[in-house]
């Protein structure tokens, strides 16, 4: 059990299956709530610098944000066009002297994604399924009192042997193991013993799940895109604004193809992301 519980969910030989035998023994299926809104405290700024690729710059199509390094021209009235004009240089230069922040949020994955069934649920089941068995026991019948045999025991003379004081037909003609175990540790501390084991299983998950952060962020931004501003007249660098974003949408499609999983076997639990890879992915 022990080995079970504490393999390694991170190894990539998982994706051929576990070994025979080892084989997870829950289900759990992993929604997408994106419809909670994220609570303001949550919500952090990162800086980063001006997007300048290669042969100019350093930055990776990774480090590009529509939100950030799409720029609006400012209006211009006819009177104004020349002044604007002639104080254009310096207002690029201000611009670019200006440190630029993004939104960010580490814990994302704890609002957006839910695990069914959930933790508590498999530990009532699993409790109220060890009290049904023993009530399936209770199936096997006494031999001894039983009232199929009352004619027996009348025939028996003063001096036999009766088993028990009295012959009287109990309340129950069905055996209740519970008194046999009624005092036995793993009787009374079980529904303990199954939240230990259940809630280390579903701990594994919470840490497989901060895999998705990254993933959910990144969908978190996008649903915030305006795409119209790439058909705006005043977008500055339009040409490069579009190419740049169309790569950011297709680095990010083979990035979530490649990191986000559509199932694994964490210990005790065979987790399935399908549904949340297939609506993040974009």
């Amino acid at each position: 059990m022990e080995e079970v519980m504490n393999t390694d969910y991170a190894d990539q030989n998982q994706a051929t299956g576990p070994a025979r035998g080892r084989e997870p023994l829950f289900y759990v299926n992993v929604k997408l709530c994106d419809e909670i809104e994220i609570p303001q405290h949550e919500i952090q700024q990162e800086q980063i610098s001006e997007y300048i690729p290669p042969p100019r710059g350093t930055s990776e199509i990774k480090d590009f944000d529509p939100l950030v390094h799409l720029e609006l021209e400012p209006e211009k009235d006819e009177d104004e066009a020349e002044e604007e004009d002639d104080a254009e240089n310096a207002e690029d230069d201000k611009a670019m002297a200006e440190p630029l922040y993004r939104q960010i949020i580490p814990k994302i994955e704890k609002y957006w994604l839910r695990m069914e069934p959930a933790e508590n649920d498999y530990i009532e089941v699993i409790v109220r399924t060890f009290a049904s068995g023993l009530d399936q026991i209770k199936s096997f019948e006494r031999w001894s009192k039983h009232n199929d045999l009352t004619p027996y025991a009348d025939a028996l003379e003063e001096w036999d042997d009766i088993v028990g004081d009295t012959w009287e037909e109990p309340d129950s003609l069905n055996l209740d193991p519970k008194t046999w175990i009624q005092e036995d540790p793993l009787y009374l501390e079980q529904k303990e013993m199954v939240t230990r084991i259940i809630s280390s299983a579903f701990s594994k998950i919470q840490d497989f799940l901060s895999r998705f952060s990254q993933m959910l962020e990144i969908n978190w931004r996008n649903k915030q895109i305006d795409i119209d501003i790439l058909t705006n007249d005043r977008l500055k660098n339009p040409i490069e604004g579009i190419k740049n974003t169309l790569r950011l949408f297709k680095y990010q499609n083979e990035l979530f193809s490649s990191k986000l999983p559509k199932s694994a076997d964490i210990g005790l639990i065979m987790l399935d992301s399908k549904s949340v890879r297939d609506k993040v992915q974009p």
